[in-house]
């Protein structure tokens, strides 16, 4: 029997951006140039500083004398925080377009590179968000720059692998 074939992954660095719209009309058919005109924060985020958590509840359910039980999955919950380099004087673009219960849309592309303009069938993510409170954090030893975390709330219908639409 022979090995399984190793699959040729996909290069992470500079193939991801990470913007904020304040406004997308269609969530389910965001337009090329809603995506040119959001507010790119990719590169305000640290290493570590976009977490996007998905998970699913799960449900189970049972039959008259069925010795397992069935499983389902239920509500599906989103939780995005950000920590991201701030200027002093806050005038960087998270901290003049993120404040605390600003609304709008984060929108995610993966696997294309960071400074390409948007283009028809490019696939992306568009979820609604609140902005959370910003908290300053304490630096550590090797820490050179300011920092702030805050939760984005996900406050309506996540669309997922979307694909961009020629406006």
């Amino acid at each position: 029997m022979a090995a399984e074939d190793i699959v040729e992954g996909s290069e992470v660095n500079g193939q991801v951006s990470i913007r904020f719209a304040t406004a997308v009309a269609d969530p389910e058919n965001p337009t090329v140039a809603e995506w040119d005109d959001a507010t790119p924060i990719t590169y305000q985020l640290t290493t570590s500083g976009y977490t996007h958590t998905v998970t699913a509840e799960r449900l189970t359910t049972g039959r008259f004398s069925l010795a397992n039980a069935l499983q389902k999955e239920g509500k599906i919950t989103d939780e995005i925080s950000i920590t991201y380099v701030y200027e002093n004087d806050l005038s960087d673009p998270i901290s003049t377009t993120l404040d605390k219960g600003v609304t709008g849309f984060i929108l995610e592309r993966w696997g294309i590179e960071n400074g390409l303009a948007g283009a028809a069938g490019q696939t992306v993510d568009v979820i609604p968000v609140e902005a959370g409170i910003g908290a300053k954090l304490a630096p550590g030893d090797s820490d050179p720059e300011l920092t702030r975390t805050k939760n984005l709330n996900v406050i309506g219908e996540v669309h997922r692998d979307v694909k961009l639409v020629a406006a």
